[in-house]
């Protein structure tokens, strides 16, 4: 397999991240400390999750809803790091990882209310298999994570199988999704870290997938909430 890296400066990222940043600390409680990721679904909501930047560390971080009238819920709690947030092709299963707890779950969700019910674990990947930071789902229905400090990606099963681990040449891969005119191309972040081998710059990469993914979508919210669409489609991205 040809991984390609596709940029190893992400300080363009910046300006746009805090520009987001700012809009939709706005919607949450007192409780938020630092985001961690966000994702717009296809029926126009927007999920955001939360840090606990405490020392030590507690399970202080938390899951957000954003409602296309502003509203914003707390959805989950007791998180140390919200992280992996995906949803299934049908819309019915959200997925999501707490990245320092060690742990995958998956929820059924009703896209008509937004409510989300029945948790159950789908994985708790090893150290081998890395913290599960971002993630995403394939047209087959298998959840991909990116596995921070192990240097790999994981697929998993809809039931909690491991199915695949992609090694990456990177330490900490953060993020990644389906792109390309076919979502045949994979697209990974990875982290700044310092190593024993010196500094090493967070990269883009990409590599071809033999199994697709799936379109992204934009939050539509009713009232002006400052979390405005951006410009580009993201169906070029995911």
């Amino acid at each position: 397999m040809c991984i390609e890296r596709v940029s190893t400066e992400w300080q363009f990222c910046k300006p746009l991240y805090e520009r987001r940043r700012q809009a939709y600390r706005r919607y949450v409680d007192r409780r938020w400390e630092a985001d961690s990721a966000g994702l717009e679904i296809s029926e126009g909501r927007f999920w955001v999750g939360s840090i606990s930047e405490t020392t030590p560390r507690r399970p202080e971080g938390a899951l957000y809803r954003i409602d296309h009238d502003g509203h914003c819920m707390r959805m989950l709690d007791g998180l140390f790091t919200s992280n992996g947030l995906a949803w299934s092709a049908d819309g019915r299963r959200m997925f999501h990882s707490d990245s320092r707890g060690q742990i995958i779950r998956v929820f059924d969700y009703d896209p008509e209310t937004g409510e989300i019910s029945s948790g159950r674990v789908l994985a708790r990947p090893s150290e081998t298999e890395g913290r599960p930071d971002g993630g995403t789902v394939d047209s087959e229905g298998s959840y991909w994570t990116a596995g921070a400090w192990a240097g790999c990606l994981n697929r998993f099963s809809p039931e909690g199988q491991l199915l695949e681990r992609q090694i990456l040449p990177v330490a900490a891969p953060s993020m990644l999704c389906f792109g390309g005119p076919f979502l045949d191309q994979v697209f990974v972040t990875s982290l700044s870290r310092d190593t024993a081998k010196g500094s090493e710059t967070g990269q883009l990469l990409s590599f071809s997938s033999k199994v697709v993914g799936l379109p992204g979508h934009r939050f539509r919210p009713l009232v002006q909430t400052g979390l405005e669409p951006l410009g580009g489609t993201t169906s070029e991205l995911r």
